[in-house]
């Protein structure tokens, strides 16, 4: 069964339009002449690719690896300057951190559609001292003095320049000190004093 267009007549998928039917094809036998804009007949087999220049020759310089062994020495030196005037290794650093204490977590159960949401409140923020034991893009890990007791839920901001928030998920002891690992923080308070 064909299909019809609206006015009835036989829909047909496109075709090549009818001028390319008529078309002749040129006869490659034939001697072809184009013509520039400057007036001279060329011919197609007169028609050559551009050469190619070829590359300058370079000039061979002759060394001195005394020279070079010096410059290389006193490259050693300034190298070894600059890491004898870096500061300590991160797990060297104690930063200041500024904390936003976790008093309640409750994780509520929406009855209506099964999805958990948590209710936290959260206490008046302080600061303390903590030396960075690991740092990377999604968790941290620090050491506090054991007076220091945080919650799991605080949320704390290293003041340190990556700028990033952070919140604590796991405590675990460790000869006398505490060590906390954080997981970045949804939540993103002011710490302005």
């Amino acid at each position: 069964m064909a299909i019809k267009n609206k006015d009835g007549s036989t829909y047909s998928f496109s075709k090549p339009p009818q001028a390319m039917e008529q078309q002749t094809f040129w006869d490659k036998t034939e001697k072809i002449i184009f013509h520039n804009k400057f007036g001279e007949k060329v011919f197609r087999e007169d028609i050559q690719p551009p050469l190619v220049a070829e590359p300058p020759q370079r000039e061979v310089k002759i060394v001195d690896f005394k020279e070079v062994a010096k410059q290389v020495e006193d490259e050693i030196k300034i190298v070894q300057a600059l890491e004898e005037s870096k500061s300590k290794p991160l797990h060297e650093d104690i930063v200041e951190v500024w904390c936003l204490p976790c008093l309640e977590y409750a994780e509520n159960v929406d009855e209506l559609y099964g999805e958990s949401y948590a209710n936290v409140k959260y206490g008046e923020k302080f600061t303390f001292r903590a030396r960075l034991l690991r740092i990377e893009d999604l968790h941290v890990e620090f050491v506090t003095e054991t007076s220091v007791k945080l919650q799991p839920e605080s949320v704390i901001y290293p003041k340190m320049k990556n700028r990033r928030w952070w919140k604590i998920k796991d405590m675990k002891e460790v000869k006398g000190y505490h060590v906390y690992l954080g997981m970045i923080s949804d939540f993103q308070p002011a710490f302005v004093d």
